[in-house]
């Protein structure tokens, strides 16, 4: 039932979203997340979690280099009809116009990891602009579409970051969980570490590049985890909507 008036009030919530957006970078506020509470505070903060009691988590994929595991990962979540929100560097976006094309076409939502997709919390104010402004440029050429979702490779960010990536109309978005399939050994280890770390608003990290080809092999079973668990998957701009719903 829940996912049935997300898409029936679909259009009506981004615009909500986007007018928050809006107030936010104009007022130079962030929304913070404190124990479960949402609080505000003149510091640009990334966003971790989202506050919501709705039973929904958000699967986010990192994208930077390789071809070949993602169409493998576009396939299981066609399969399992789960919505998906897929952060591309700027420069694999340029050479992979025809991937992009079925990410869009899959219904899921792309943001960025910057144009290079490496480590950016050491360039300059100057840098970081020209770096965040290709990257914007790069996946609207692509998609007709601006990106809306920042998200720092690696994780690897600092406040001169998070607030280039604000005045360029981007909410920089971290994860409460991530798979990190380098800590472990199969892909039950890999389910069981992300199930026993998310709760509602949780934004999970996976990769999606050609070395996470565990990150597919535990896919379906990490899907299915989830909904024994009573957690539905949603893209993240659904699940900012049922955040204020």
């Amino acid at each position: 039932m829940m996912l049935f008036a997300i898409d029936r009030h679909k259009k009506a919530r981004l615009i909500l979203i986007g007018g928050l957006f809006a107030l936010l970078i104009l007022a130079r506020l962030v929304v913070l997340f404190d124990d479960g509470h949402l609080v505000t505070a003149t510091r640009l903060k990334p966003v971790r979690q989202i506050n919501t009691d709705v039973p929904a988590v958000a699967l986010t994929f990192d994208l930077a280099y390789g071809e070949d595991t993602l169409p493998l990962l576009l396939k299981t979540l066609r399969e399992q009809s789960i919505p998906a929100t897929f952060f591309l560097s700027g420069s694999w976006a340029s050479a992979h116009p025809a991937l992009v094309d079925v990410i869009q076409a899959d219904g899921h939502t792309i943001g960025t990891l910057g144009y290079s997709g490496g480590r950016l919390c050491d360039l300059g104010a100057a840098a970081l602009q020209a770096e965040l402004s290709s990257a914007i440029k790069a996946l609207a050429a692509q998609t007709g579409h601006t990106p809306q979702f920042f998200r720092p490779p690696d994780g690897a960010c600092n406040d001169d970051l998070v607030q280039v990536a604000t005045e360029q109309g981007l909410l920089t978005i971290l994860w409460t969980v991530e798979a990190a399939p380098g800590r472990v050994r199969d892909s039950e280890a890999l389910v069981h570490r992300v199930v026993a770390r998310v709760r509602p608003g949780a934004i999970i990290r996976l990769r999606a590049d050609d070395g996470a080809y565990l990150t597919y092999a535990a896919l379906p079973e990490l899907i299915t985890a989830l909904k024994a668990h009573g957690l539905c998957c949603l893209a993240l701009p659904d699940l900012f909507a049922a955040a204020i719903d």
